[in-house]
């Protein structure tokens, strides 16, 4: 996959707090061109949002944390520190993830 031009997007929500060394990247020509990060989120120090994410509101991603390109995340979902999520994985509303788990 290479970048060609094409359009592409990223939507943050309100409220949220974005640390040091996060990187969010913005979606992609084959995954809807939009990455989407909700309101009242807080993504802590060097986690990453990969391509064509969608993550929902009221989430926390702790330190450390990548998420693969396709992830979505659903409301109230907690992603413990050193945690890493693979690309097209779905986590689900009010799920909690402890620290240095493979999801």
């Amino acid at each position: 996959m290479k970048y060609k031009g094409e359009t592409n997007s990223l939507e943050i929500g309100e409220n949220n707090v974005i640390r040091e060394y996060v990187t969010i990247n913005p979606g992609t020509k084959g995954g809807g061109e939009k990455t989407v990060i909700g309101n009242n989120c807080l993504l802590m120090i060097s986690s990453h949002i990969a391509h064509d994410c969608h993550i929902g509101n009221n989430v926390v991603i702790a330190n450390n944390v990548p998420l693969g390109g396709h992830v979505t995340i659903e409301d109230s979902v907690v992603i413990g520190g050193n945690s890493a999520v693979q690309q097209f994985t779905r986590i689900g509303r009010l799920a909690m993830i402890g620290g240095m788990t493979g999801v």
